[in-house]
């Protein structure tokens, strides 16, 4: 079951948990290994989500490499025999990002929606997902200025984007708020440093 554990040791315990509820069938009716399987299963739809990204920009060819090249990568072929969750953020991620270019080019509302709400998911998978909302924030401003929107419809468009995103992981901000009283707990404790500081910003440091 869900529930909070106290303490330092067990801080996940307040995280959001997408991922592991994906499971819970998985080891209900076998095992671990089930489980992984599921995980592995999200590493190729990520390889599958790239190619049909590349698609857009280049032929079949350069695709399929696309794909290859992301799980040639050991972090993914490691990642792919774990029961980590790491793979499913990538691909709710990925999602994001194929919704926001199917926007781009049809001008659809639809697939602005569902970008928002597949960033939502990969915010309740894991919480530092909760960062590409600034990347999303950025790519808005300059989609929107590019088409010559008014100001009120970039704020708009932005606020629509954020507030759909972190109501699908609403649910996961109330329980760890409830907990806690920090709705991103452990983010901005002595559990989970953040080390947030203006010298983020040297370009030394970000090399």
């Amino acid at each position: 079951r869900i529930f909070h554990i106290p303490g330092g040791l067990f801080y996940y315990s307040d995280m959001p948990k997408l991922g592991e509820m994906l499971y819970l069938p998985a080891v209900a009716i076998g095992n671990e290994v089930f489980a992984k399987l599921i995980h592995f299963l999200f590493g190729i739809l990520c390889s599958y989500v790239i190619f049909r990204i590349s698609r857009k920009y280049l032929n079949i060819k350069y695709s399929l490499l696309a794909g290859l090249i992301f799980y040639s990568s050991l972090v993914v072929g490691w990642q792919s025999i774990t029961g980590y969750i790491d793979l499913i953020r990538t691909f709710f991620e990925a999602m994001a990002l194929w919704g926001f270019l199917e926007w781009y080019e049809s001008k659809d509302r639809k697939m602005f929606l569902e970008s928002s709400v597949m960033l939502g998911l990969a915010i309740s998978t894991k919480l530092i997902s909760i960062g590409s909302l600034l990347i999303f924030t950025i790519l808005i401003v300059y989609v929107l200025k590019k088409w010559n929107k008014s100001t009120r419809e970039i704020i708009t468009g932005i606020l629509v984007y954020l507030s759909t995103s972190l109501f699908v992981a609403l649910p996961w901000f109330v329980f760890s708020f409830l907990n806690t009283g920090n709705p991103f707990y452990p983010l901005f404790t002595e559990f989970y440093k953040t080390n947030l500081s203006v010298s983020l910003l040297n370009p030394i440091n970000i090399f």
